[in-house]
């Protein structure tokens, strides 16, 4: 009796056990689901905010001293090389005056002495066309020895033509050994009618004697940079010779202008002047950002000084750099982003000035905020 009594309560024991055992394997079971969760969330989950930085160009200044056969170059001073070069150059301009003609003249010539001695003219000297149309000078007129003068002409018989192309015209009355020396030139058409003629302005002398020292300058740049890819600069130029082929009032179509120079240039090599431009950028640039590139072809030099005992150039230095934001910005600061939603990150970072364009993607599909681990967070600027 009594042994049956313990094998009954024996059973109830089991059976109690069995459910606690259950109890406890159900609760296991939920824990371990859960762990899998919250490992595979944590583990898995990711955001990549991609954004599209907006264009920044920083431009600026530094002063540079170029000094020859500097030993050593430093932030301020780098070596290069000063010459005086000897230029010259003719150039024909025009005449921008117009005035009425007096009594029958219409137009202007040059008369040209190619000969060893000068040649007088008198009024109403004939000049001969190629196709035998008769012109006379006005005035009498004196041409030196190799040099030509612009005298006013009207026709002989101006029914005999409409008009003359830019020619040459003989002289008849000149001895014929002499008529290819001398001889007259038309610059312009001449029609059989009285008109306008041209005649030469103050500011007209004043443009030509401009424009051709600037062709000056650009022909001594020419000529250096077929010899070396360096940089040249004009730092001082002393007028020799000046030569105006005509004064002010002179009625002619055209005039000649030439000019004599010596050119003072200083040499240098203009890659020593690029990390010197990327320090100074990089010191002005945004914080936050880092120096993508330098647009080399962009430098603009001002010679500011130019020591002529000390053979010292000072120059302004202008560029400019592209510069593009860094992942590791402050303005792109992970924690800052921890746990906004997608929507909420893209409109936070949006909303700043160096920032075009913000996007977020979150993986996998359920995750609906931006993760709380730095290293779950990954930042792409698109260019």
């Amino acid at each position: 009796m009594n042994r049956h009594k313990f094998y009954i309560c024996m059973g109830l024991y089991k059976v109690r056990l069995s459910r606690v055992y259950k109890k406890l394997l159900a609760i296991f079971l939920v824990a371990c689901v859960v762990l899998v969760i919250f490992i595979v969330y944590v583990v898995f989950n990711k955001a990549v905010v991609k954004v599209k930085a907006n264009n920044q160009t920083v431009d600026v200044s530094f002063p540079v001293n170029i000094i020859p056969d500097l030993n050593e170059e430093s932030a301020i001073s780098i070596s290069g090389k000063i010459n005086d070069v000897i230029i010259e150059k003719e150039q024909t301009y025009n005449s921008t005056g117009t005035k009425k003609v007096e009594d029958d003249v219409i137009g202007t010539v040059r008369i040209v002495n190619n000969y060893s001695q000068r040649q007088p003219l008198v009024a109403s000297t004939r000049l001969l066309t190629p196709d035998n149309i008769l012109l006379r000078i006005k005035d009498s007129v004196d041409i030196p020895a190799g040099g030509e003068e612009n005298v006013q002409v009207y026709a002989d018989d101006p029914n005999s033509f409409n008009e003359i192309q830019p020619t040459k015209l003989t002289i008849p009355g000149l001895w014929e050994g002499l008529q290819d020396k001398i001889y007259a030139e038309s610059d312009s058409v001449i029609t059989n009618t009285a008109g306008e003629v041209k005649f030469v302005q103050q500011k007209d002398i004043d443009r030509a004697k401009e424009e051709l020292t600037e062709l000056l300058y650009a022909q001594v740049e020419e000529d250096f940079s077929e010899s070396n890819n360096k940089g040249l600069l004009v730092v001082d130029h002393e007028m020799l010779e000046e030569e105006v082929g005509a004064e002010v009032d002179d009625v002619t179509d055209t005039f000649n202008v030439k000019l004599k120079m010596r050119v003072t240039v200083v040499m240098f090599e203009k890659e020593k002047l690029y990390p010197l431009a990327g320090e100074k950028i990089t010191s002005e640039m945004t914080k936050g950002f880092t120096l993508a590139d330098i647009d080399l072809e962009n430098f603009s030099y001002d010679v500011t000084d130019y020591d002529e005992d000390k053979e010292t150039v000072s120059v302004s230095v202008s560029t400019a750099g592209n510069v593009k934001l860094d992942a590791n910005s402050e303005i792109l600061d992970k924690q800052t982003l921890m746990g906004l939603t997608k929507k909420g990150a893209e409109l936070y970072l949006s909303s700043m000035k160096e920032i075009e364009w913000a996007e977020v993607d979150l993986s996998p599909f359920w995750v609906r905020h931006i993760p709380s681990f730095e290293d779950h967070i990954e930042i792409e600027i698109v260019e």
